[in-house]
């Protein structure tokens, strides 16, 4: 299990303790919360850091339910499933309603709001982006300015030389009719 919030589990997929603890004091190392040590995630092949989950459950103390519901430590709590992709995040999680309005009926995701306002608070910060290292001696746009301009000099010259050739023709065929 990633977290626990007043109703919620996030749960993770199946884990294995990766111990050396026979099953009996195993168990009771992971309902106390005494258990440090590697969790092998079901058939993944990762091994995470037991510090990563608020609470390794053994499986015959979860009851879960096919409506997205768990019985736990003689609760009933809702169940929020943790994509793999989550399994390793150190902050809050927040639940929302599967897109896929299939099952599990809710996904965990990482919380990233407090992220969002401190980028937001931060000061100098401008509406563009400018990409480029901080030590840059050059003008970032100097390439595209000098494209530019040289494109409007091709299509200046191609003008006048088209115009030049147009004027040629025109003289050539008052020649040649006269």
């Amino acid at each position: 299990m990633t977290g626990i919030d007043r109703q919620l589990l996030h749960l993770c997929s199946l884990g294995r303790p990766d111990s050396r603890l026979k099953p009996e004091p195993l168990k009771e190392a992971l309902r106390q919360q005494r258990f440090s040590g590697g969790i092998a995630m079901g058939e993944s092949g990762l091994l995470l850091n037991a510090r990563l989950f608020e609470a390794i459950v053994p499986e015959e103390d979860l009851e879960l339910t096919h409506d997205g519901l768990a019985h736990w430590q003689g609760r009933l709590w809702v169940v929020s499933q943790v994509p793999q992709k989550c399994w390793t995040w150190e902050g809050r999680l927040v639940a929302e309603h599967n897109p896929l309005h299939s099952t599990p009926p809710l996904i965990s995701r990482e919380d990233v709001s407090a992220i969002s306002l401190r980028a937001e608070r931060a000061p100098g910060l401008s509406d563009k982006a400018v990409f480029r290292s901080q030590d840059a001696l050059e003008d970032p746009d100097k390439d595209i300015r000098y494209a530019i301009e040289r494109s409007l000099t091709s299509r200046a010259e191609f003008a006048h030389f088209y115009e030049q050739d147009l004027a040629a023709r025109a003289r050539r065929e008052a020649e040649h009719d006269a």
